[in-house]
Parts: structure tokens; C-alpha cells; sequence
């Protein structure tokens, strides 16, 4: 095998770090089946085996990439790397993989699209990670974090590296997070994921298109404050607007809002309810938020309908979710 440019052992733990995102983190020393494919390199010779615990049989070379494609728990792991007769197969130790075995693994988000590297030197380049998307790291030197991340084709992790100054805290890039598997899916289902005109702007993705009538959902326990957004547009008086027939969930610092929805359920809307597309603030006089009522509801109960009102073009829910005042990208929750 040709040997290429030594890597740093903590980028092969940094690979496999990208391949957990959005998973549990496995304990130190092991890599989750759910980390597969996991795309990765050699920092050190590593010896493989015919099976886990048995006979030893060659070795990786320093710089060699490899592919893992499976894992065990008892931190053995199979995967192919080149050799002079192609690519070969072998078990190996995943603790021979991971750099820093005792990290405490922490949901990040980098400042801004961010160029991604092998190792700390960052003198060869993996790809980069977009601004506000979830990272997760893994272990650290110096100045440097290492990380795993999720490829754009959404095929594998990998592991790499990135200046610390690039990187927040999940926390300080989305606020603080409640607890996700405590929601339910205003939609009702959780492969629903909003979208917006600017993907790169995780505050855009506030849409989702469906039919009118489908119900939406309260998200958690609170309360639900009932609302019609009125105005005039072109000369027509208590006509609805903005998100039209409109509904805010509190609870705590949680708050919920869903837009231009048809009706609502057990409450009767008392103003204007055409469907009016196209309305912009410009064009609209005498806004007004005019609350009809509130209501105690539980997780899971029907709130309204979906629909297109106020200023719409189509039938949508429009969603966003507050924690402690600050916007939140919906889809990290659902």
C-alpha cells in the first residue's frame, strides 16, 4: 500500500464523530451502529483481523482512507481499505479510530460555512459544514475541535477537523433546548420537515404544504391564544392578512405559532375570513390583531386547520417555534 500523508489519529475519531450527528453518542471507545457508512482515515498503523478477538491479519497503512460498514458494541469494527490487490476487508480495533476516547460529545453549530479539514494543521481540505447546521464534537487540541458531520448527499459521516473560533455552542447558536422527544409534530407527523426561500437560513424553514383541512397539533401542554389578523386591503374592510387566521401556544418559555390556517377547532371566528392572496404590508391599512379567546389544551390536541389565509398563495401551515424569546430552527425539534 502507498503510504500518503500522515493524519492525525484524532481525525479518524473526527470522522467518526460527523457519522453521529443527531444520534445518541456512543460510549467512549465504541462508534454507534448508526454511524454507518463512516468514512474516515488512518492516523497510525492499524492492525486488522480476521475476526473480532482473532487471528491478526495486515495492517492499514498511515493515510489510508476507510470505510467502516459495520460496528459491534463491544468496540470491534469491519470495514475495506486499499491495498496493492484492491480493496480488502477486515475487523478492526474502533478504539485504533478515536483520538480522544473520554470527550464529552457536544452539539455545535459553526458561525459561518466553514471549510472542514483533515486534521488540526488544516493543510488538506474535507468539504466545509453551512452555517447553523448541527455538528457534533468530539474532542479537541489546542485551538482545534474535532468533529463529525453529516455528508450533503446524505449518504455517511465524516470526521474532521475545524478552528475552534468557527464553532458555538448549540446552545448559543439556537438558544436553549428543551428536551425534542417531548414534542408532538404540529403536523402530526414527523417526516414532515419545513422548508423556506433560503435554505441557508435555518429561520426561513417555517412552511410546510398540504392540503386544507388537514389538523394541526398543539405541540406540548399550555395555553392557546386564538387570533384573526385583519386590515384593509384593496378597499375591502376586516379583511384577513399576514397569517390571517393565526394561533400562539405558550408554555413557559415555549412558544409556538401557526399561520393562515382555515378555521380553528371548537372556536368561532368572528371577522372576515376570505381567502386573500397576495396582501402585503404595504398595501394594507388598519392592521389588527384582534384576539377572539384562549384556551387550555393538552399535547396532541387538534388546535385548527390548515389553510390559506391572509397573505397566501396556497394551502400551507406556516410554524415557528420561540424558546426564551429567541427563534428556533423547527426541524432540530421534530
Amino acid at each position: 500500500m502507498k503510504m500518503l500523508s500522515n493524519v492525525s489519529k484524532k481525525l479518524a475519531c473526527l470522522m467518526f464523530a460527523g457519522m453521529m450527528l443527531g444520534v445518541t453518542v456512543a460510549e467512549a471507545g465504541t462508534i454507534p451502529t448508526s454511524s454507518v457508512p463512516l468514512y474516515t482515515y488512518a492516523s497510525k498503523k492499524i492492525y486488522c483481523y480476521n475476526s473480532p478477538g482473532g487471528a491478526q491479519k495486515g495492517y492499514i497503512d498511515p493515510g489510508d482512507d476507510i470505510t467502516i460498514t459495520k460496528v459491534q458494541s463491544n468496540g470491534w469494527v469491519y470495514g475495506n481499505y486499499p491495498t496493492a490487490r484492491g480493496r480488502v476487508s477486515r475487523w478492526f480495533k474502533a478504539s485504533d479510530l478515536l483520538a480522544d476516547r473520554a470527550a464529552n460529545y457536544t452539539r455545535y453549530a459553526p458561525k459561518a460555512t466553514t471549510t472542514v479539514y483533515r486534521d488540526s494543521s488544516y493543510r488538506s481540505s474535507l468539504g466545509s459544514v453551512n452555517n447553523n447546521e448541527t455538528i457534533t464534537v468530539v474532542g479537541g487540541s489546542g485551538n482545534s475541535r474535532q468533529i463529525i458531520y453529516k455528508l450533503s448527499n446524505g449518504k455517511g459521516y465524516k470526521l474532521g477537523w475545524l478552528p475552534e473560533r468557527n464553532a458555538l455552542t448549540y446552545e448559543q447558536a439556537f438558544g436553549p433546548k428543551p428536551n425534542p422527544a417531548g414534542y408532538f409534530h404540529p403536523l402530526g407527523n414527523k417526516n414532515y420537515k419545513f422548508r423556506g426561500s433560503n435554505s441557508a437560513n435555518s429561520y426561513k424553514n417555517h412552511d410546510y404544504s398540504i392540503s386544507a383541512g388537514t389538523p394541526v397539533y398543539a405541540i406540548c401542554d399550555g395555553t392557546a391564544y386564538f387570533y384573526q389578523i385583519t386590515g384593509t386591503y384593496k378597499g375591502k374592510n376586516n379583511t384577513l392578512v399576514s397569517y390571517g387566521n393565526y394561533i400562539q401556544l405558550k408554555s413557559g418559555g415555549i412558544e409556538a405559532r401557526y399561520g393562515h390556517l382555515d378555521s380553528f377547532k371548537g372556536v368561532q371566528l368572528k371577522y372576515g375570513n376570505a381567502k386573500n392572496y397576495g396582501s402585503t404590508y404595504k398595501a394594507v391599512k388598519n392592521y389588527n390583531k384582534r384576539y377572539i379567546t384562549k384556551r387550555a389544551v393538552k399535547k396532541g390536541d387538534i388546535l385548527g386547520y390548515v389553510g390559506t389565509t391572509g397573505n397566501s398563495s396556497g394551502n400551507h401551515l406556516h410554524f415557528e417555534l420561540w424558546v426564551n424569546g429567541k427563534r428556533q430552527e423547527p426541524n432540530n425539534y421534530f
